[in-house]
């Protein structure tokens, strides 16, 4: 459970940061800034079970994350 809340509170934050960075390339932000969120997030806290094995538990991380990260640049 920690790390379901850390995870939230660090997607919400870091989408809403890389929201107000202006945008230079040729990429949408609704693309990068999920993607840029899903890797730190990763990184940082980790997903919400143990090994390096995949199971269900890390499709519902990187899809939970993708979907917090849209919806906070989206509103």
């Amino acid at each position: 459970m920690n790390n379901f809340v850390g995870a939230t509170a660090l997607t919400v934050s870091l989408s809403y940061i890389l929201k107000k960075v202006p945008n230079r390339s040729n990429f949408k932000r609704v693309y990068v800034i999920p993607l840029i969120c899903l890797l730190v997030t990763k990184y940082v806290v980790g997903d919400f079970d143990l090994g390096y094995v995949w199971t269900f538990s890390d499709v519902f991380f990187v899809l939970y994350v993708l979907t917090v990260s849209y919806l906070v640049i989206k509103l």
